[in-house]
């Protein structure tokens, strides 16, 4: 904690109370409770970039908000850190496990009506903002709303890309292929093609990707992984969309 409070007391007008490392493939991430200069208590969330692109991602997050897709507010950043607001919620790739959770519309339509948004952002060549890895750690439900996170790089593509790597990362999170989440899936193609019209074959197709990724990642599951691709391969449409 010693040089997580040098480096950031040093450019923050904060002092640091209490610190958490928190869940992050590839960057160190914390949640600290801070004291600020007026006495007020506050918590903070500072990613230290492993890749020295928190710029980058700090002005993406800005540029963000300013076309109104709700993201954490940065409060300083350089090469390196990013000093964000902490944002109260719980993760998605929790909610995905929670049946009493699953069967619930509203953070479905509140995740809908976020990648909506950011599908709104087009390039000169009509391609639309996804993120380079979608998955459902990269979103928070506070109750009323979504906020994006992880925003180190984006590509252009089509909305296809987004919709079927959330739709592998729900089928594939344990417990796998349940019928419940199955149901879920069904349910964000359906709630997506009421705001976008997307073409579900190639949603198939990104899904079918994105399993194909986790197959080689995971060694204990490959087997069962790659019969479910065989599935879904062998079905011309995306079988449980009624």
């Amino acid at each position: 904690m010693q040089d997580l409070t040098l480096l950031v007391e040093q450019h923050y007008p904060v002092k640091i109370v209490a610190a958490q490392k928190m869940f992050s493939r590839r960057n160190q991430v914390y949640l600290v409770e801070v004291i600020s200069q007026k006495g007020m208590a506050e918590k903070l969330v500072v990613k230290i970039n492993s890749r020295s692109m928190a710029q980058q991602e700090a002005c993406r997050l800005r540029e963000l908000s300013q076309k109104g897709i709700k993201v954490p507010a940065v409060k300083w950043f350089n090469h390196q850190i990013i000093i964000m607001e902490y944002i109260n919620g719980t993760l998605l790739e929790g909610i995905i496990n929670r049946t009493d959770w699953l069967n619930q519309d509203k953070w479905l339509k509140c995740l809908v009506s976020w990648l909506g948004r950011l599908h709104s952002i087009r390039n000169p060549e009509g391609k639309v903002l996804c993120f380079p890895d979608l998955n459902l750690r990269n979103f928070i439900y506070t109750g009323d709303s979504i906020f994006g996170l992880d925003f180190e790089e984006w590509v252009w593509d089509r909305p296809e890309r987004d919709l079927g790597g959330l739709a592998a990362f729900i089928l594939n999170n344990n417990p796998m292929f349940t019928p419940a989440k199955y149901e879920v899936v069904n349910r964000l193609l359906k709630n997506y093609q009421e705001i976008n019209q997307v073409d579900l074959n190639r949603v198939r197709e990104h899904i079918i990707l994105e399993m194909r990724r986790a197959a080689n990642r995971r060694k204990e599951q490959r087997e069962y992984l790659l019969l479910k691709i065989r599935e879904m391969e062998a079905d011309n449409q995306l079988g449980f969309i009624g």
